[in-house]
């Protein structure tokens, strides 16, 4: 077994929560976050030891599961990323932990933002460039960003968690902010220009 210790890097100081449009965009606070990468030769082995340790069912490829304020976020064939909001991961997993894995503790590297509300998809597209329209519950995209990767997952309808960088936290927070202001302008200036161009057929 191979434990990589991350020190990571300073977070950020805390930013306030805000509402605007139909969006609600919080601050996620983890209490661990680790990386698992093992031999493509022996999944098996690694996927009836991660069955068993995490007590679940492991999630398809691309995909992600949350059991008991657990993630469990299955990211390529054999590469993993456990996210706990609450607790530890037990002392005694890392002990059975098969020799052809590697773990990463990367906690303190990342942060999360929750982005819930019927403009989630739109501004999220905006944000990211990409389309999260279809996309299926516990779907994972991962984006690449100058150097670095931004996990998007989809929790549910209408809400999504950002695994991202923690040097980007304040960026995408704000970015955030900024083009839902500028889609609630634009859906007023639509409105403004409905209500005129309905004036002039009158």
């Amino acid at each position: 077994m191979q434990l990589i210790l991350d020190e990571g890097l300073v977070v950020p100081s805390e930013l306030s929560d805000y509402n605007t449009v139909s969006l609600e965009v919080k601050g996620t606070r983890f209490t661990e976050v680790l990386f698992f990468h093992y031999d493509k030769n022996d999944s098996h082995k690694f996927r009836s030891w991660m069955s068993q340790a995490f007590a679940c069912s492991l999630p398809e490829n691309g995909f992600s599961q949350i059991i008991r304020n657990k993630q469990l976020m299955h990211l390529s064939k054999n590469s993993f990323i456990f996210i706990s909001y609450e607790s530890y991961l037990d002392v005694k997993i890392y002990s059975k932990l098969p020799f052809f894995c590697s773990i990463q503790n990367i906690t303190k590297g990342l942060r999360g933002l929750r982005v819930r509300g019927q403009d989630s998809y739109r501004v999220l597209n905006r944000l990211l460039g990409i389309t999260l329209d279809q996309t299926k519950k516990g779907q994972i995209f991962g984006v690449g960003v100058a150097s670095s990767i931004f996990y998007i997952t989809k929790i549910k309808k209408d809400e999504f968690e950002l695994l991202i960088p923690s040097s980007y936290y304040v960026y995408c927070h704000s970015q955030i902010h900024t083009i839902a202001e500028h889609l609630k302008n634009l859906d007023r200036l639509e409105i403004d220009l409905g209500a005129f161009f309905s004036e002039l057929r009158f």
